[in-house]
């Protein structure tokens, strides 16, 4: 508890500085604008700032979706087929290793401007992640406890289900974390580039009008977003795996 409260403690010291700092004109206006001034911003661009984080989030959301959905059903068959696993993982390895900001320009040449590019773009990041984690939980797998289920006559169904899926579980969430930062990231790189509303677009727009206060707003939902999307996976772990508490 005392460890929260100095946490609390110090965020607030760093708020209070920053405010003092540019309040007495400390600070130059153009790169930290005082908070004072950043609350105004929202306020003041609340509707459209909602109206592009919707965008941002539902994008980011669907796309995650489909990379979780790919990286399941990939990793059983790459764990199970050798042949697949040397087909697949050099290209997952090469997308990413691949700067988003360099492959979303590619997506759009072949894609256009619509959705498609962008969906694309955050699928290849985030599927990564978890498809790699889930190879490692299969990989590390209790091999006498499998051949013990299939004495009892377990079939390849069951174990997946009442084994291998459970066991895979914090491996899963443990990328589902790092996945969804990827996945807000790289929608505003996306966004940057080709987009035509979201959050991205919106912080390209603040820049050109040298609206720094608005930029932090912009700057700040995006890490908000990113932290609560990672604080509600936290506790959806806590209720799926719940022989981890």
């Amino acid at each position: 508890m005392k460890d929260k409260i100095y946490a609390v403690l110090f965020w607030l010291f760093i708020i209070f500085t920053w405010q003092m700092l540019s309040y007495f004109n400390m600070l130059p206006q153009f790169l930290f604008p005082s908070l004072a001034e950043i609350v105004l911003s929202f306020t003041n661009e609340f509707d459209t700032l909602m109206s592009n984080l919707k965008h941002t989030f539902f994008i980011s959301f669907f796309s995650l979706l489909i990379a979780i959905i790919l990286a399941v059903f990939l990793s059983y068959f790459m764990y199970k087929i050798k042949f697949l696993y040397n087909i697949v993982y050099p290209i997952l390895l090469f997308t990413q290793n691949t700067p988003s900001i360099a492959l979303a320009p590619l997506l759009i040449l072949y894609l256009g401007y619509g959705l498609a590019p962008k969906i694309v773009l955050i699928v290849l990041s985030t599927l990564f992640p978890i498809l790699i984690n889930l190879l490692q939980a299969y990989k590390n797998s209790d091999i006498d406890y499998i051949i013990y289920l299939k004495s009892l006559k377990a079939s390849k169904y069951q174990i997946l289900k009442h084994y291998l899926f459970a066991h895979s579980l914090p491996y899963f969430f443990a990328a589902l974390k790092i996945s969804v930062s990827y996945a807000y990231l790289s929608a505003i790189s996306a966004e940057w580039l080709g987009g035509f509303k979201g959050l991205g677009v919106l912080l390209i727009q603040y820049k050109k009008l040298f609206d720094y206060s608005a930029m932090y707003v912009v700057i700040i939902l995006i890490s908000l977003l990113s932290m609560l999307s990672i604080y509600l996976i936290t506790l959806l772990e806590k209720k799926v795996i719940k022989w981890k508490r």
